[in-house]
């Protein structure tokens, strides 16, 4: 009886256990996508349908809400049960399907409680995948820095996302703005209480940039730093905006890296050597094409358009991380632990240093945020040395800014947070706190520059 009892109430604490918590699936890495490579990540909490968290909320706009996410008879985000002769989800509580065998033939079919033929349908396949991707990569972005930073998710506020925005939808959001100006797009605005929003790719309506991991990653990189570093949003230097696109692209990589599939794939394909472009390295593929692991031509001067800059920091940063992780590998080389958990051990300790010097900074420079990196736990020559072939030099206060101050002195902010570049601004544009994402390759500015006393003129926005 005492078997039985105990038996009961584990049973019991499972199954509400499993009442808080919620199953989804999310797109991987932007050139794993069309593979059908997908991840499922576990919420440890209940999910509305929508989706809808306590602090994340999926808007959605289409006729009939039809993009709107439901959950499965589970109460999760993943398999689906379908009327086999309409193709329409069954919702109600006769979703429940059951198998039986046909009459007078041999093989079993799946019936609901009302004897209707259903199949199965996995949430991928759906209308509203885009919502629940979207949904459980910026859930797991915001996990991933809840769990390194200690306060954070009680210091920031809630956040909708916008994963398809409409015409109609942005009218009504931002009056007199032009749409089609951002069109293969997404931004981060806080001045509407914090929101991501995603546009069409250009090049094919049916597809939205919300369906980029990397992006949504980015954006969401934004409003964390924003939550963490408010004031940034205000600065009118280049270095400054152009590490909070830096830093969205960081988080990208860190995102790809916090699951463990991901991790095993980029050592397959590199080899364990992440100086390898990789689909890790490459940032936005078939969007904006931004690698990471690309050298830079150090003999041209660097644009001081912030999404041009923020290359210079991304690739030192992701430098310094592959050679970290090459270091780490050679003093375990004799224990020889699992390469992927090595890995992830690695990116764990940089992922840290970097958030420590983030909040420590002053940021009034690249060199500033590179000074606070070589003070964290890493082995400083790694961060001087990747730092200097982006050509921050960390001995130099000014170094790569000097050739911006003038062009900061000419130039009024334009955005406050992107992963790209708006054509030029409005005066309505310049008015909104947001940042903007220019994902559009084949529009992206020449980094040409008259060299007139080392300083770089005659730049302008388009």
């Amino acid at each position: 009886m005492k078997k039985i009892i105990l038996f009961n109430l584990i049973s019991l604490l499972y199954l509400n256990l499993s009442a808080n918590s919620t199953d989804l699936l999310i797109r991987a890495q932007d050139d794993e996508t069309e593979g059908g490579l997908k991840l499922k990540i576990s919420i440890p909490k209940a999910i509305e349908s929508g989706p809808k968290g306590d602090d994340i909320e999926v808007v959605t706009s289409s006729p009939g809400n039809r993009e709107k996410a439901i959950k499965d008879n589970d109460g999760n985000f993943m398999l689906y049960s379908v009327d086999a002769g309409t193709n329409i989800l069954i919702r109600e509580i006769n979703s429940r399907s059951l198998p039986r065998r046909s009459p007078g033939k041999s093989e079993i079919v799946i019936v609901d409680k009302i004897r209707r033929n259903v199949k199965h349908l996995g949430v991928d396949e759906t209308s509203f995948f885009d919502s629940v991707a979207v949904f459980g990569t910026v859930w797991s972005v915001l996990n991933m820095y809840e769990n390194d930073v200690p306060g954070l998710k009680e210091r920031r506020g809630n956040i909708r996302v916008y994963p398809h925005m409409t015409p109609s939808l942005f009218s009504e959001l931002y009056p007199g703005l032009n749409y089609d100006d951002f069109r293969s797009n997404a931004f981060y605005d806080s001045s509407k209480g914090h929101v991501l929003c995603f546009f069409p790719i250009a090049s094919d309506e049916s597809k939205y940039t919300s369906q980029s991991f990397d992006v949504v990653a980015h954006e969401t990189g934004h409003y964390v730093l924003h939550v963490l570093r408010p004031t940034l949003l205000q600065s009118s230097l280049s270095d400054v905006k152009a590490f909070h696109e830096s830093f969205g692209d960081v988080t990208a990589l860190f995102s790809v890296l916090s699951f463990a599939p991901l991790r095993q794939k980029v050592l397959d394909e590199t080899g364990g050597n992440l100086h390898k472009s990789s689909f890790l390295s490459v940032i936005g593929e078939k969007i904006v094409d931004r690698n990471a692991a690309q050298c830079t031509d150090i003999s041209v001067l660097p644009s001081c358009e912030e999404h041009d800059l923020s290359e210079r920091l991304t690739r030192a940063l992701y430098g310094t991380l592959a050679d970290f992780f090459n270091v780490e590998r050679g003093r375990y080389a004799e224990r020889s632990p699992r390469l992927e958990l090595l890995l992830k051990n690695t990116v764990d300790t940089f992922r840290g240093s970097f958030l420590r010097a983030t909040q420590k900074s002053k940021l009034g420079s690249f060199v500033d945020f590179g000074m606070d990196l070589m003070r964290e736990e890493l082995p400083d020559n790694l961060v001087f040395t990747n730092f200097l072939r982006q050509q921050i030099d960390l001995t130099n206060p000014l170094s790569l800014q000097q050739i911006c101050l003038k062009e900061d002195e000419d130039q009024s902010t334009l955005l406050g947070c992107s992963t790209g570049r708006l054509k030029k601004a409005s005066p309505r544009i310049k008015d909104l706190d947001l940042r903007s994402l220019r994902l559009d390759s084949s529009e992206r500015r020449s980094s040409q520059f008259r060299r007139s006393s080392g300083l770089a003129s005659g730049s302008s926005y388009w």
